[in-house]
């Protein structure tokens, strides 16, 4: 079996729902959408980056949070200047806790889905 890093995968998820969603905001001629999204597509990074996890990471989430926002600026310095004007502090700040709260969902689902039921002495669980 071929593992893939979960963070690769997170990033993927996160980099292809933002492709989408720039896509969908230029046809809409409405920036708006994009300051609601983006945060819901860090988390849904981070959620992904958290669930695939072989072993939990110390802040889950918060590399596919920066990550995404390092991509947005690198490609807003580099030629689309609309990506760039989205760098709001207010928004990345929103974008990191979305991120980091997906990924402590992420990995609080996998510990409870990998936690067998207790057995008690003497009491029949069914």
């Amino acid at each position: 079996m071929v593992r893939v890093p979960a963070v690769l995968v997170g990033l993927i998820v996160a980099y292809g729902l933002a492709a989408a969603i720039f896509a969908i905001a230029g046809v809409l001629q409405d920036s708006r959408v994009l300051v609601v999204a983006l945060p819901l597509i860090s988390w849904a990074g981070g959620f992904v980056a958290g669930r695939l996890a072989q072993r939990p990471a110390p802040v889950p989430g918060m590399a596919i949070g920066v990550m995404a926002l390092a991509l947005r600026a690198g490609i807003g310095l580099g030629g689309f200047n609309d990506m760039l004007l989205l760098i709001d502090p207010a928004v990345a700040l929103l974008e990191l806790i979305a991120a980091i709260t997906g990924g402590l969902m992420g990995t609080m689902i996998v510990r409870q889905t990998n936690v067998e039921p207790v057995r008690k002495r003497g009491y029949r669980v069914t």
